[in-house]
């Protein structure tokens, strides 16, 4: 076979800075921009060749064996991944839940407050304070049982989770 029936002619386009680093590399290794192209290719598909090679030289039980081995392994990894992040979003939960109840004894406080200035601008005949008091009394009371569904809420949530994780620790 002639040594031209062996290769194809082929038009290349590369980066600039990419043609540079082969030709540095080329003369550094006394080869031909094109040898050196073609050795790179090469090598680039010689790891394949190799990993196809080294996998039909495996008996296929010890094959077998080995991709359930890794499978269980990945399995354990999932499971571990999992049970780490039901324990953050317990963590993270239980923060929120804090900062509800924190936030419905603030309400609960303006609330008390509100109603008694609320009763005093009454006392003291003052019906347009009495009438604002009355309105940002009733808009706490919307806000205080808004907090109190998201806590509910969240409650629930933190259940689910806990008993997914309870499962989870069982296996």
């Amino acid at each position: 076979m002639e040594e031209e029936d062996r290769y194809t002619r082929i038009t290349l386009r590369i980066p600039k800075e990419l043609h540079a680093q082969l030709s540095d590399a080329a003369d550094q290794t006394s080869k031909s921009l094109n040898a050196e192209i073609v050795g790179r290719l090469t090598e680039s598909f010689r790891d394949q060749l190799i990993g196809r090679a080294s996998l039909t030289a495996i008996p296929l039980p010890d094959l077998v064996e080995r991709v359930e081995q890794l499978q269980a392994q990945m399995d354990a990894a999932s499971e571990a991944e999992r049970r780490r992040m039901l324990k953050l979003e317990l963590s993270v939960r239980s923060s929120r839940e804090s900062y509800l109840t924190s936030m419905i004894a603030q309400t609960q406080h303006r609330i008390e407050d509100l109603e008694e200035a609320l009763f005093d601008a009454e006392d003291a005949d003052h019906l347009p304070k009495a009438k604002r008091l009355s309105a940002k009394i009733d808009e706490e009371k919307r806000y205080l049982a808004h907090l109190q569904e998201d806590i509910e809420s969240l409650r629930r949530e933190q259940k689910e989770r806990a008993e997914e994780l309870r499962e989870i620790l069982k296996l």
